[in-house]
């Protein structure tokens, strides 16, 4: 049994390196998560960011995990890249609400 396993092991595709192919074609992608203007705050005295808490289904949790852990980042840097890139495609969307608010702000005092 043994010969047996080991002839079937040597002729498998390992699923360590197919994850492995996975997480060398988003290198490109890692690259620029890595280079985000969040700074890391963890054990630093004094330097917190804003922080939220948040509910996730637990497809949207499971899809979080597995996608940050390719990425070789935290949850919390994947879901800030996800948001910083939904910024850059509505730009002018949020800005017109912003100029909105504040007009309406002004107004009302």
């Amino acid at each position: 049994m043994g010969k047996q396993f080991k002839d079937a092991a040597a002729t498998a595709q390992p699923v360590y390196n197919t994850l492995i192919g996975s997480a060398q074609d988003t290198q490109q992608e890692h690259e620029v998560y890595n280079t985000q203007d969040t700074p890391s705050t963890q054990g630093r005295k004094g330097a917190k960011l804003p922080r939220i808490n948040m509910a996730f289904s637990p497809q949207n949790l499971e899809y979080l995990r597995i996608m940050s852990g390719i990425r070789g980042i935290s949850i919390t840097k994947y879901v800030n890249a996800l948001i910083e890139q939904d910024r850059e495609q509505n730009a002018e969307t949020y800005e017109a609400a912003k100029r909105l608010t504040s007009d309406r702000t002004i107004q009302d005092i």
